[in-house]
């Protein structure tokens, strides 16, 4: 069977798309070193999504919009259940090899941190870095291509934090494995919020037994 080529309208709508990822991308590690807001990061990755749906040709479910994923949920609950004593037993290590790691508790105390870590950061950082970027790159790039950028986006982001814990340099590459895998925004989004109450649950536990 012979291969339809693509037309050079969609390479360049592509081409375009992807390089407005880029600078959503710029934009945010700006942002965020400046403190900025959640609303005010999340703003300019939701009008790009809104370009994706329209220009993209891929629609809502392409792009991840959807409540059921590739799998099933069972498949995803197993894998996030595995990843979560992977990285309960990483952690535990890191404290008994009397590591510095320890994730950033806010100054407003641990409800707030929770807010935070388990809602608004998982929403505005997944929309950005995997609704937004993974996506348009994964066309432009392939599957390959945007799990390496999407996961060094994220990385650098933590680093712009000041907590380039390995959790946050590698758990990156992860949830954009799972969700170009998956299909389903949702997936990375759960991931990513059980894996900070699980991080702000290990340091609590720790603290009290230190």
């Amino acid at each position: 069977m012979t291969a339809t080529p693509r037309s050079p309208a969609s390479v360049v709508r592509k081409r375009w798309l992807f390089s407005f990822a880029l600078l959503i991308l710029a934009q945010d590690l700006w942002l965020a070193e400046r403190g900025a807001a959640w609303g005010v990061r999340l703003a300019p990755a939701l009008v790009f999504i809104l370009a994706q749906w329209r220009w993209s040709g891929a629609g809502a479910a392409g792009l991840g919009l959807r409540v059921r994923p590739a799998c099933g949920w069972v498949y995803w609950l197993k894998f996030g259940s595995l990843a979560g004593l992977v990285l309960g037993l990483c952690v535990v290590a890191l404290q008994l090899a009397s590591s510095p790691w320890k994730p950033q508790i806010s100054s407003a105390g641990w409800g707030e941190q929770m807010l935070q870590a388990c809602l608004l950061a998982p929403v505005v950082e997944e929309a950005l870095y995997r609704l937004a970027l993974c996506s348009a790159a994964a066309a432009f790039l392939g599957k390959g291509g945007a799990v390496a950028l999407s996961g060094a986006s994220f990385a650098a982001l933590h680093f712009v934090y000041g907590n380039p814990g390995p959790e946050n340099v590698l758990g990156g590459f992860v949830l954009a494995w799972a969700y170009l895998h998956s299909g389903s925004f949702l997936v990375p989004l759960l991931l990513h919020a059980g894996g900070n109450f699980l991080l702000i649950l290990l340091w609590a536990c720790w603290s009290f037994l230190a």
